[in-house]
């Protein structure tokens, strides 16, 4: 999704600039004045001054927010690639190659953050996906009872 949101906004950037619409001194004020507004999101203040509201959000976008897209992404890229490629991945050995696969997508998703939380983060991908591939299935029944 994220791909193809940047392949849009590339395609309108390029458009705009091929057909005079704008010129590339102005682009970066566009992106600046148009960005999301964070302090409507989250009081930054107090995220400076108020050691609770700091780590209560660190705790929600870090853990719900966040951990569970991430979840979310890994089961559907292996489940996707079971799909679209049963003989390579439907085998244990196959699904930890899928694991691998994913873990390394996942690291570099965090390459922001630096080359060694991006390694970590992998790691930490993989060792999440291993869980999620080779847990027994009354295990992840029971901590998703709750969704059925």
């Amino acid at each position: 999704m994220r791909l193809a949101l940047a392949m849009v906004v590339m395609v309108v950037v390029l458009c705009s600039l091929l057909f005079h619409l704008t010129t590339q001194d102005q682009l970066p004020h566009y992106f600046e004045s148009h960005g999301p507004d964070i302090d409507a999101i989250v009081d930054t203040s107090a995220l400076r001054n108020d050691p609770a509201y700091f780590w209560l959000n660190l705790t929600f976008v870090s853990f719900i927010v966040a951990g569970f897209r991430e979840e979310l992404w890994r089961s559907a890229f292996l489940a996707g690639l079971r799909s679209l490629w049963p003989r390579a991945f439907g085998s244990s050995i196959g699904q930890l190659g899928g694991v691998a696969i994913a873990a390394i997508f996942f690291g570099a998703a965090h390459l922001r953050q630096g080359l060694l939380a991006s390694a970590l983060m992998g790691l930490v991908g993989f060792g999440l996906g291993v869980i999620m591939v080779f847990a027994p299935l009354d295990l992840a029944r029971s901590h998703c009872a709750w969704l059925l």
